[in-house]
């Protein structure tokens, strides 16, 4: 791939870097798929590994004209045992 019209997106694999993907490669974009692990037979990922400061970017920018950052870190979500402010709205 070293079109410089190609795209890389990263977060790939997550519910909209898939639907982007595809979408874009339905318009004859080259897409690139920056992953933490690369499938066996997908051709357009390239794994990066975890994203951080240590990450290197060379090989997946190679070719590339354009950047979608759509990978984040997710987190469960936390249930705090303690609502504050829960007794003070009944009171009033």
């Amino acid at each position: 791939m070293t079109s410089r019209n190609a795209v890389l997106v990263t977060g790939a694999n997550g519910l909209v870097g898939r639907a982007l993907c595809d979408a874009l490669a339905g318009s004859g974009r080259a897409v690139r798929k920056a992953v933490r692990a690369a499938a066996a037979g997908d051709a357009a990922a390239i794994a990066v590994g975890e994203i951080g400061p240590d990450t290197h970017w060379r090989a997946a920018l190679e070719g590339v004209g354009a950047v979608v950052h759509l990978a984040a870190r997710s987190r469960k979500r936390v249930v705090r045992r303690e609502r504050p402010f829960a007794g003070s709205f009944l009171a009033a």
